[in-house]
């Protein structure tokens, strides 16, 4: 990625083959077979742990994405960061059935 102004290399990435593309279809695959047993409580712990990580580092994954794609950083800091993490956060919204209660009604409380 370069710098717009100025054209410096900020940083770079690799390309994908295809070969890395059937290994993350596979890696996809192995990981869905233990993923399908979980039930909706564990999953959601899960969601949770992603959204949490995404505002953890919202302030980096702002610059990131503004040095990425031309935005400024107030509107990746106060849109598209936010909106990501209440995608991982409506994830967890979609679980809230009776299963998702009755798995937060069996864990120990302390």
């Amino acid at each position: 990625m370069r710098s717009g102004p100025c054209g410096l290399v900020k940083s770079t990435s690799q390309k994908g083959t295809v070969e890395d593309v059937d290994l993350a279809v596979a890696s996809a695959r192995r990981a869905y077979a233990s993923w399908s047993l979980l039930t909706s409580y564990e999953r959601s712990r899960h969601l949770y742990s992603v959204a949490r990580h995404l505002q953890k580092h919202a302030r980096l994954l702002a610059v990131i994405e503004a040095m990425d794609n031309g935005k400024t950083i107030r509107e990746t800091r106060d849109a598209d960061v936010p909106v990501a993490v209440r995608k991982e956060m409506l994830g967890l919204a979609s679980m809230w059935p009776s299963t998702l209660i009755k798995g937060l009604l069996q864990m120990p409380h302390t």
